[in-house]
């Protein structure tokens, strides 16, 4: 059995890699901290502190996203996937929902160097926007071993499609755009949504996030 301090650290290295930073960049900022506290909640906060002078390495995705400033509306089709997912209550702080340590130790990820993107599916993105505590389920393509009941189906239709480049602060703005892009051309919007976390550098730069938002639209 692991004690819950040796959980804690193992939460930091595997959301540091899931962020696609490097192992020595991880052990200095856990090593620099050597009076880190066992308690999570001081815990996170003083190695998120420590972490503000890392700089992750961006995706393939999110590097060409923020250098040719791609904001623009478009149609895509969603495939259908059978999703396991972990649902959290969301409080508008994506960091800390990502941080999770419930959610780190219940839901295996395939992406642990952090290449796919993190997929979060909301049922009421106007709750969302309202900023009121609402549901989240953090998503993942389906593995074996999965428990009955934390599965779903998703996709197997044409969404509405926006990057957004910055933080969750001011997400709003690129739900709007996609309002505005599809009351123009005759789409009705769903009222659920799903936001790919790209890159999720929220220990850093917020000119380094980038955020698909994804809602799915039908003719009206």
């Amino acid at each position: 059995m692991y004690r819950r301090e040796q959980l804690i650290f193992a939460t930091f290295i595997r959301q540091y890699r899931e962020l696609l930073y490097r192992m020595g960049k991880i052990h200095k900022c856990l090593t620099d901290n050597k009076n880190l506290p066992t308690r999570r909640t001081v815990g996170e906060r003083e190695c998120f502190r420590h972490s503000l002078t890392l700089q992750p390495d961006l995706t393939p995705e999110a590097k060409s996203v923020i250098e040719n400033q791609v904001q623009d509306v478009s149609v895509k089709y969603m495939k259908l996937l059978t999703v396991c997912y972990q649902q959290q209550e969301f409080h508008n702080d994506y960091m800390k929902l990502l941080a999770n340590l419930k959610q780190h130790s219940t839901l295996r990820f395939t992406d642990w160097d952090g290449r796919n993107p993190k997929l979060l599916w909301f049922p009421d993105y106007r709750e969302k926007m309202k900023k009121h505590t609402t549901k989240v389920r953090v998503l993942q393509e389906a593995l074996t071993g999965y428990e009955k009941g934390q599965v779903m189906a998703l996709g197997g239709y044409l969404a509405a499609s926006c990057y957004h480049i910055g933080d969750g602060a001011t997400i709003d703005k690129t739900y709007e755009k996609i309002f505005a892009w599809t009351k123009t051309h005759g789409y009705k919007c769903k009222e659920t949504s799903m936001e790919r976390c790209v890159s999720s550098n929220w220990m850093g730069s917020s000119e380094e996030c980038v955020i698909e938002v994804l809602i799915e639209i039908r003719k009206e």
